[in-house]
């Protein structure tokens, strides 16, 4: 029956829970599901990796959208000193 669980695991990226005797027995007759187990509450190798994927995912889409507003800000400055310094020009001259 153990051994179901870890090939389901295995082929859809789940974990198994199984006592710690019988997890090193497998572990040791097959070293590749060490990483579908997980202990003391701890998430599995692969759940911490998919987790760790996920933090990665978030950062990059947050990074995106602060840049994209750093630079929706930056235009909105520039165009701001345009408009002033546009309307000092015509002050000066007298075009206005």
């Amino acid at each position: 029956m153990t051994k179901q669980k870890i090939q389901a695991a295995i082929t859809d990226g789940s974990s198994v829970e199984i006592p710690l005797v019988e997890a090193i027995a497998l572990i040791n007759e097959t070293p590749e599901v060490a990483g579908y187990l997980f202990f003391n509450g701890e998430p599995s190798v692969n759940e911490a990796n998919a987790q760790d994927e996920e933090v990665k995912a978030a950062a990059a889409r947050h990074l995106v959208a602060a840049r994209s507003m750093t630079a929706e800000l930056f235009n909105a400055e520039v165009a701001e000193v345009g408009k002033t310094v546009g309307e000092q020009v015509q002050a000066a001259t007298g075009s206005a």
